[in-house]
């Protein structure tokens, strides 16, 4: 069992420990599942071979008087995927998943945090040149902050130190990572709306980690293990979201990236949702 699986079963545990402990001070929690098409812009699949595909989530999070839990899995191309299969014929074929945890404990009084995550993401396509399929996962340490106003309007910005383990090129350290996540609820004609924005930003990364993926200009085909990205990258996306009933919400996001997703490259796409709340 690699580092990271290790660190991630132990923040696991942690959490699931003091969970339990402070159930009975939950100030708020929320799960729900939602239906998503990611469309891609035409720009960004030129430069960098993507597909639009559809994908479901199941995302939660809860707060406690000891700090906050939030976690998703998304099934990306639900339905499709072969064993093996070739991914630079049609990425539109791969089955794919990507799972998300983060931990935030307080810091005394302050609103200071102890933070944590971990992304994992793979593939069932074939990878050249390696013959498995595409797998990475990222964890973050460090520290975060709550900010809250009376108006609606929430930020939690975070700072931590970047471990990674891809199947392309290995695991290491890779520099650091800070980012935020915030929200803004507000009403407008008795209905309920809520901006939202998360955004991650990768700086002082390895050269191992730096844009793995180009594309040759001229065959338009993907060149592997090529260091030719900066050594900071950014990631996120900013969504417009209708809170139509108790039940229903619907949305729309900007989603965007830069030397990040594997290509050294801008990125962008436009993605529909609609999401049951329980």
């Amino acid at each position: 069992m690699n580092k990271v699986k290790t660190i991630a079963l132990a923040l696991t545990a942690l959490a699931a420990t003091v969970s339990g402990q402070a159930a009975a001070q939950q100030f708020y929690s929320y799960t729900n599942v939602s239906v998503n098409y990611l469309d891609w812009s035409d720009g960004t699949s030129d430069r960098s071979n993507w597909e639009d595909y559809a994908y479901l989530q199941l995302e939660a999070g809860a707060g406690y008087d000891w700090g906050d839990l939030y976690g998703f899995m998304d099934i990306e191309n639900p339905g499709k995927g072969e064993w093996m299969y070739e991914s630079d014929d049609d990425k539109a074929e791969a089955f794919r998943v990507a799972l998300k945890g983060t931990v935030a404990v307080n810091i005394g009084e302050s609103h200071f945090n102890y933070y944590a995550s971990i992304y994992s993401r793979s593939d069932s396509s074939f990878s050249y040149p390696v013959s498995t399929s595409y797998y990475e996962q990222n964890l973050v340490l460090g520290v975060s902050y709550d900010y809250h106003t009376d108006f609606g309007l929430w930020v939690k910005p975070y700072v931590g130190a970047h471990y990674i383990h891809n199947s392309m090129f290995g695991a290491g350290f890779n520099g650091g990572m800070a980012g935020w996540v915030l929200g803004y609820n507000f009403q407008l004609g008795g209905q309920k709306f809520m901006i939202t924005n998360w955004n991650d930003i990768e700086f002082a990364r390895a050269d191992e980690a730096r844009g793995y993926t180009a594309f040759n200009e001229e065959t338009h085909l993907p060149e592997y293990h090529k260091t030719n990205g900066d050594s900071s990258g950014i990631n996120g996306s900013v969504a417009f979201w209708w809170n139509a009933t108790p039940d229903l919400t619907v949305g729309v996001q900007y989603r965007y990236a830069n030397q990040m997703l594997g290509n050294a490259t801008y990125q962008n796409g436009t993605v529909f949702s609609a999401k049951y709340n329980f």
